[in-house]
């Protein structure tokens, strides 16, 4: 009877292991989060394109609200994609020209060439000079603001750019200004460097394990505590996670490489233009006493302080479209 017994659950585990690897990150999401929520649905753009910039770098844009509305330009960060600006697509297409661009981080089939940050800065100012687009309101999400510092000391003020939202970005090696900065700082030359070499090398090992840890969720794990405060819901959870696998690991590793390199601590009093910095209380991964220090340093600059972590513009997207709303309306 023992042995039937055992006979009988072996193939029981292997079948719950089997749906934990599938299926894993709606049971961990819903652990970690608040509640289920409603589920998040990107739909199709109106228009899209990729477009090819002399660096050799192709980046892709989706295109929503009236043509005639003034410009509003979203870049996400690392381990994202255009679709993280989902409540903000919804708050915003009525009134305004939304332009999403996606890094070129993104598929091996357009794979990336230059990941400097002033090349990407170069980038986009190529872009927007591509798609006509003047007076726009440029807003940069985590690397993306980053990469929106060193556009606006190289090519502001100019016809393209009204003014700049940094949200979560850094003026430094984002290792400093993260809540893990004491020991990531040390850690750096021996571990993150070699670390991050050996990503690029396996790449395509690395992207199928991205897409594993996705599927069984690890790293719903992951970015709850690196992204959220708790109050996401688990579909939001979920949405985000999804991001990591669409982007080329390689790449990603790459573009680490660089961040560590960027400095302009002396430089930011140059930027003339308005800015809105936004800073999360609880964000990990960029300390509001970045988002502070960046503000002290531009003069025409306004600061926004909200609760929540790196990824405020899901799990708080009422107060953070209200803030960037507010913003575009004083400086239009």
């Amino acid at each position: 009877m023992t042995g039937r017994k055992k006979n009988i659950y072996k193939p029981l585990g292997y079948i719950a292991t089997g749906v934990f690897f599938l299926f894993g990150r709606y049971i961990i999401s819903r652990l970690v989060s608040k509640g289920q929520g409603e589920k998040l649905n990107w739909l199709p753009p109106k228009d899209d394109r990729y477009i090819q910039c002399p660096t050799g770098n192709t980046w892709y844009a989706q295109f929503d609200g009236p043509a005639d509305g003034p410009p509003l330009v979203f870049i996400h960060g690392l381990n994202a994609d255009h679709t993280q600006w989902y409540y903000q697509r919804k708050y915003f297409n009525k009134k305004y020209r939304l332009i999403f661009l996606d890094l070129p981080i993104h598929t091996k089939q357009y794979s990336s060439h230059q990941l400097a940050i002033p090349t990407l800065a170069e980038d986009i100012k190529n872009i927007l000079d591509q798609l006509g687009i003047k007076n726009a309101i440029i807003y940069g999400h985590s690397m993306a603001g980053t990469i929106l510092i060193q556009y606006c000391l190289r090519y502001t003020p100019n016809v393209n750019t009204k003014a700049v939202i940094l949200h979560g970005g850094s003026y430094v090696n984002p290792i400093l200004t993260s809540r893990f900065a004491f020991p990531l700082k040390y850690l750096q030359k021996p571990v993150l460097v070699p670390f991050f070499n050996f990503i690029k090398k396996y790449d395509s090992f690395m992207q199928v394990l991205s897409r594993i840890n996705f599927w069984n969720g690890i790293s719903c794990l992951i970015f709850r505590y690196l992204y959220f405060t708790g109050n996401q819901t688990a579909y939001q959870l979920i949405y985000i996670s999804a991001m990591a696998p669409t982007s080329d690991t390689g790449a990603v590793a790459e573009s680490m490489l660089q961040l560590m390199q960027f400095d302009v601590t002396g430089q930011l009093g140059k930027i003339q233009i308005p800015v809105l910095i936004i800073g999360g209380i609880s964000d990990r991964l960029n300390t509001v006493r970045c988002s502070k220090y960046i503000h002290r340093h531009i003069k025409n600059s306004t600061l926004k302080i909200v609760k929540q972590g790196h990824q405020s513009m899901v799990e708080n997207h009422m107060e953070i479209n209200t803030a960037v709303d507010q913003f575009i309306n004083e400086v239009l």
